[in-house]
């Protein structure tokens, strides 16, 4: 068959027709915009034609399915959306997402790595860095905001 029924078959899960067709569609989305982390709606738009019965919330719950066995990660961003991606061991990565403007910026895991390091010797508590999300904001929304709460008091 194709490498995702393999995938899915190495984690010892049937290589239903639609979990191999949201693989594919994941890895399409990825390839138009390198690196990309798409909704369960981006997913399922693009799923549409392909399997004309499924519903946004089956490909949600598939999504899920295929984060718990480490073939997807998952990242939750702003307004409480979650976004998906194809799991790439080579590019391990975290996220800052702003909550501001939900832009999502991809940083390197070796001040993460510093981090879990001081947490587990203090707390005894292992963080997974696997996939690691910082929420704030960023440069532009911290600015607008600071102009914003000073216009206030003139």
């Amino acid at each position: 068959m194709n490498q995702w029924a393999k995938v899915l078959r190495d984690k010892n899960l049937r290589a239903t027709p639609q979990r191999v067709v949201i693989l594919k569609a994941l890895e399409i989305l990825h390839s138009k915009d390198h690196h990309r982390h798409v909704t369960a709606r981006d997913v399922f738009e693009q799923v549409q034609e392909t399997l004309p019965g499924l519903n946004v919330t089956t490909v949600y719950r598939t999504l899920e399915g295929l984060n718990q066995v480490g073939i997807v990660d998952l990242m939750t961003g702003t307004k409480d959306q979650v976004r998906f991606s194809l799991r790439q061991p080579e590019h391990r990565h975290g996220h800052l997402v702003c909550k501001g403007c939900g832009q999502v910026e991809t940083i390197s895991l070796d001040p993460v790595h510093l981090l879990a390091h001081a947490i587990f010797e203090n707390h005894g508590f292992a963080i997974d860095e696997e996939h690691f999300t910082l929420s704030g904001r960023c440069k532009n929304c911290q600015t607008s905001e600071w102009h914003h709460d000073h216009d206030h008091h003139h």
